[in-house]
């Protein structure tokens, strides 16, 4: 892509290029659409949030290496972020909305 980029448009199309691993299934198989074993983002985003899956993948990815999707831990994520979600309900509805106002104004001051 960089050769032809250059050669067509003359200029380089990137300058950084990042290489990751796979993604595979429980098997150690190669996940693809071929296969049949793949799983549309869109569907587990609609069921987990994307937050989740998000937070899937930084767990569980090491870089450069293939990550292995079990759906069991995208799970333990959305588990974590309506945990999280949950504590931040619970701070909201004890602390007063003057209070909060105040700490944000005070966030925005320090930006």
């Amino acid at each position: 892509m960089i050769l032809l980029g250059t050669y067509f448009t003359g200029q380089v199309p990137f300058h950084q290029v990042l290489f990751h691993g796979l993604i595979r299934d429980k098997y150690g198989k190669k996940m693809s659409k071929s296969l049949g074993n793949g799983v549309e983002p869109e569907l587990l985003i609609e069921k987990y949030g994307c937050d989740s899956l998000r937070l899937f993948f930084l767990e569980n990815n090491i870089w450069g290496s293939d990550l292995v999707y079990q759906k069991e831990k995208v799970i333990s994520s959305w588990r974590f972020c309506q945990k999280l979600w949950s504590i931040a309900n619970l701070i909201k509805s004890k602390i007063p909305a003057t209070e909060l106002r105040k700490i944000q104004k005070k966030e925005l001051e320090s930006i």
